[in-house]
């Protein structure tokens, strides 16, 4: 069944709950950099070092690394002589964990790329950090959920338990290359149609030819959009339309938890639900206004599923 409207919509984010950690979705490039000005949290910058050492206070001269680490917060900074990874930042493969799900991201660390970093993650798992509630009603089904807006998914089993979470980057706005609309298609009511192995390729993307990997596709609308496992989720949303899952969880989905059938919901994106709020404040206004005797008429909001021509393409 098709995406119905705003009122799905309105129930399922009211069920799913209000992220842990809110910050500015809209204003910041990446995902992970609404948490720098939230209390818990900080970011870091790696930069390149101009400045190779410094005069010290008793005249010694102290040799500095080819990198520093930057605290946007407190301006300290940490100097490094080789580029600093994922796994140099935090050798802890726990707290890395947390980290690059918390920043969506498990592409390398590049010069000038802000990352959010918990002030404290003693005791606790990714799971601390789920943008989605712990549990929620799903009919006694297993549901995967896809949130654009907070570019990420969430594993829920029959008992309405939220299992698992991980980064998702959904279809961007636009793809240059394809000159058109490249958005994740929005609905309550999908499934997952089939389920690929780790050689699954693309036959389309990069264009002209194909051959992106996507490693255990799974789709959930016409074969067209899916989840499937990638090297490059940015940060944000980036794809032609598929969502994009780090590999070890598009593993995880499709050998241990999806199964053919299994319900798939994909939310709206940050603009469209706020369109959708909007809308729904002025059919509750109308309706208020009509109840006194006025004769303006309530007006009706839906989002609707693409359902053009370009739809029917391939995406990765």
């Amino acid at each position: 069944m098709r995406y119905a409207g705003w009122l799905c919509s309105a129930v399922l984010i009211v069920l799913l709950g209000a992220p842990p950690f809110q910050g500015n979705a809209t204003a910041k490039e990446l995902y992970g950099e609404r948490y720098c000005d939230q209390e818990g949290f900080h970011c870091i910058k790696v930069v390149r070092n101009r400045k190779r050492s410094v005069k010290m206070e008793d005249g010694s001269v102290k040799k500095l690394g080819r990198y520093a680490v930057e605290n946007l917060t407190t301006g300290e900074a940490t100097y490094l002589d080789k580029s600093p990874s994922w796994e140099s930042l935090w050798p802890d493969e726990r707290e890395r964990e947390i980290v690059r799900r918390l920043n969506r991201m498990n592409i390398r660390l590049r010069r000038n790329r802000v990352i959010a970093v918990p002030a404290d993650m003693t005791g606790k798992t990714f799971m601390d950090y789920a943008p989605f509630s712990p549990a929620m009603e799903t009919g006694g089904e297993k549901l995967i959920v896809f949130d654009p807006a907070e570019v990420a998914w969430g594993a829920y089993n029959e008992e309405g338990k939220l299992v698992k979470w991980g980064p998702g980057a959904g279809g961007k706005r636009y793809c240059p290359d394809t000159g058109r609309a490249c958005r994740t298609v929005v609905g309550d009511d999908f499934k997952i149609l089939s389920k690929a192995g780790p050689n699954r390729r693309s036959d389309r993307y990069p264009p002209p030819r194909g051959g992106a990997p996507m490693p255990y596709y799974m789709p959930f609308y016409t074969t067209n959009y899916g989840f499937h496992g990638s090297p490059t989720v940015p940060g944000q949303n980036a794809s032609h339309g598929c969502v994009r899952m780090f590999n070890e969880d598009a593993k995880w989905m499709n050998r241990e938890f999806a199964e053919v059938g299994t319900r798939v919901v994909v939310l709206p994106y940050e603009d469209q639900k706020k369109a959708a709020l909007k809308k729904k404040q002025e059919e509750e206004q109308a309706a208020a206004e009509q109840e006194k005797g006025s004769s303006k008429e309530p007006q009706t909001a839906l989002f609707k599923t693409d359902t053009d021509a370009d739809s029917k393409k391939e995406v990765d």
